[in-house]
C-alpha cells in the first residue's frame, strides 16, 4: 500500500505500507484535473464519477456503546465521465437479466 502522506504511521509501516510521493507514476497512470474535487483523476479510467458530501447522519445515536462509531454519508454525483463508450453497459432489464445479474 502507498499512502501519499509522510511519515506513515508506525502500525501501517508494520504492515508494510511505504511512502510514495508519485502514486499515479507508480502505477503508471495519468494525473488530469477533476471537474469538481480537489484530487486528479487517471486519464486511463473509462469511467470517473466525482462526489461532494450532501449530508452525514448519524447512526445509533442511542446505543451509547455505538454512538459516533457509525456514519451514514449522504453525496450528490456532481460529475460523471465516460471517457469510452464500450465501457458503458446498459443495466439489465427484467427480460434480460441473469442469474450473474442479481
Amino acid at each position: 500500500m502507498t499512502p501519499g502522506w509522510n511519515p506513515i504511521p508506525p502500525y501501517k509501516h508494520e504492515a508494510s505500507y511505504r511512502f510514495e510521493s508519485d502514486r499515479f507514476g507508480r502505477a503508471e497512470l495519468t494525473p488530469v484535473a477533476s471537474e469538481t474535487v480537489s484530487p486528479p483523476r487517471a486519464a486511463e479510467c473509462p469511467v470517473a464519477m466525482e462526489a461532494v458530501v450532501e449530508a452525514e447522519h448519524p447512526v445509533a445515536e442511542d446505543d451509547e456503546a455505538q454512538r459516533g462509531g457509525i456514519v451514514a454519508v449522504e453525496v450528490r454525483i456532481s460529475s460523471c465521465t465516460c471517457t469510452r463508450r464500450s465501457a458503458w453497459r446498459e443495466p439489465p432489464t427484467a427480460s434480460t437479466r441473469t442469474r450473474g445479474d442479481r
